[in-house]
């Protein structure tokens, strides 16, 4: 806890938790359509304020090594403390096709893990799932950590309304 008091302070607490599984892609599926995210950060796009706080930090752990093959996240360090991110993710996302070259982002690097470990990163840092053409799903506890005061307001309904529709 004291790395994350360091980053988000004294009063740190489970903002949310997700089970994921990246299933395993074929290499031309992946190619087709890409991995299971792209670059982004998860404080939203635009030009940030000098001031800017950590609002949340992101642990991700992997219960089975995980390496580039095997769909691992990338991430972009230091991109946490650039107020314009715009230089290095264009005007538009890539295109789906561009997934298996992800680690072609300026700077990328990939966090091959050793099952039972975790990659934590700022909420503001550029990062992405890799495409999983390893052959074995890849399952993972994602878990973010905030101050006390901050509070999760996403709705789902309103982000998923495919999922909700009547």
């Amino acid at each position: 806890v004291s790395v994350l008091e360091r980053v988000v302070g004294p009063d740190v607490q489970i903002l949310n938790v997700q089970c994921r599984n990246y299933p395993a892609q074929e290499l031309e599926v992946a190619e087709a359509h890409g991995a299971y995210s792209g670059w982004h950060n998860d404080r939203g796009y635009g030009v940030l304020s000098e001031n800017a706080r950590t609002l949340h930090v992101v642990v991700i752990f992997t219960f089975f090594d995980v390496d580039v093959d095997g769909g691992c996240t990338a991430v972009v360090p230091g991109s946490h403390l650039m107020y314009d991110k715009s230089p290095l993710l264009g005007a538009a996302p890539p295109e789906p096709n561009q997934a298996l070259r992800q680690l072609g982002m300026p700077g990328a690097v990939a966090a091959n893990l050793r099952a039972g470990s975790a990659v934590i990163f700022d909420e503001r840092t550029l990062h992405s799932a890799l495409p999983n053409v390893g052959g074995t799903d890849r399952c993972t506890i994602t878990t973010r950590y905030a101050p006390f005061w901050v509070k999760q307001t996403v709705s789902m309904v309103q982000h998923f309304p495919n999922i909700f529709a009547t």
